[in-house]
């Protein structure tokens, strides 16, 4: 990009931080292909894709106020859509052992109907919970659950380490407390089929 693209680029950034709703359409014009073809490539799926690209759109709308961008654009959203990936993929494995857990545990205690509705059910409220998350407190959970250390997580989301901290705790309480109580109730219905 040259110098002169960089300041329309950033001029566009301004803009929208500023609530301007053609600088977002511009924005939206100039990297939506180049997004859409990045998050195609991660997951392998034209839906899902779109889906992600359009979060991150939301997102960038959504957080225009707060927006402190340095450098050009389009590495930011490309690193939006990745966060977006890294997401899904660890929702997905958090479903996974879930249901196999729940497999495992009550294959014999009820028939395969109400189990598999059981699952999905269970499953559905997992992904929940971590979806009514703050998008930083997200964030902050699925970075800490791929072993990144606080200190790198403050940097690359420009927040303090204090922050990170008290995020990552505040994600661990919400979800032992309503895992917990979806867990109980779970065990609970177990018994009574015994």
């Amino acid at each position: 990009m040259d110098g002169g693209s960089r300041k329309n680029d950033r001029e566009l950034w301004q803009a929208l931080s500023a609530g301007d709703t053609a600088a977002f359409t511009a924005i939206y014009e100039m990297y939506h292909k180049n997004l859409y073809l990045y998050a195609f490539k991660l997951v392998k799926d034209a839906d899902e894709a779109a889906d992600m690209v359009q979060e991150v759109f939301v997102y960038l709308w959504e957080k225009r106020g707060d927006l402190r961008l340095i450098g050009e654009g389009l590495p930011y959203l490309y690193q939006c859509v990745r966060h977006r990936f890294l997401n899904l993929t660890d929702r997905r494995k958090v479903q996974e052992k879930f249901v196999d857990y729940l497999q495992h545990r009550g294959e014999y205690a009820m028939d395969t109907t109400t189990r598999n509705l059981e699952e999905k059910e269970l499953a559905d409220y997992l992904d929940s919970v971590t979806n009514r998350f703050s998008s930083h407190m997200a964030e902050v959970f699925w970075l800490k659950r791929q072993g990144f250390q606080n200190q790198e997580i403050a940097g690359q989301l420009n927040l303090s380490v204090k922050t990170v901290k008290n995020l990552s705790s505040a994600a661990l309480k919400q979800l032992r407390f309503k895992l917990g109580r979806v867990i109980s109730l779970f065990l609970l219905m177990l018994l009574q089929n015994f």
